[in-house]
């Protein structure tokens, strides 16, 4: 359950830093965008993951997560800021951002957020 939580809010932290470079390209949520692919890698100390990531044509971010400990997980962002991925575990996750509603569908734990701006 613990790693379940630290992945959401590292997602969720991680979806705001990556996406607020949206602005350099002009990226909207919309499949109409021709920008070039952003990629990049990011290092989360709380929780010792590095995430590789990369941003397609169409606004969509994915990740992957390497531990040193060999867990690894994968997530997306998309577009319109929903979310889904595999935790350490291989349990698939959603986030819905209009709800604020996570759920682990291995794990079978639903978290409310809250609604997100």
């Amino acid at each position: 359950m613990k790693n379940v939580i630290v992945v959401f809010f590292t997602c969720l932290l991680m979806s705001g830093q990556i996406m607020a470079a949206d602005h350099n390209y002009g990226l909207a949520p919309s499949l109409e965008v021709t920008a070039p692919a952003d990629q990049g890698s990011l290092y989360d100390k709380r929780d010792g993951f590095t995430y590789a990531w990369k941003r397609d044509r169409y606004g969509e971010i994915r990740l992957q997560g390497y531990h040193p400990s060999g867990a690894t997980n994968s997530f997306r962002v998309k577009p319109n800021r929903d979310m889904d991925g595999f935790d350490s575990k291989g349990n698939y996750w959603t986030y819905n951002h209009l709800t604020g509603m996570f759920f682990n569908f291995g794990t079978e734990e639903a978290i409310f957020t809250g609604k997100q701006p």
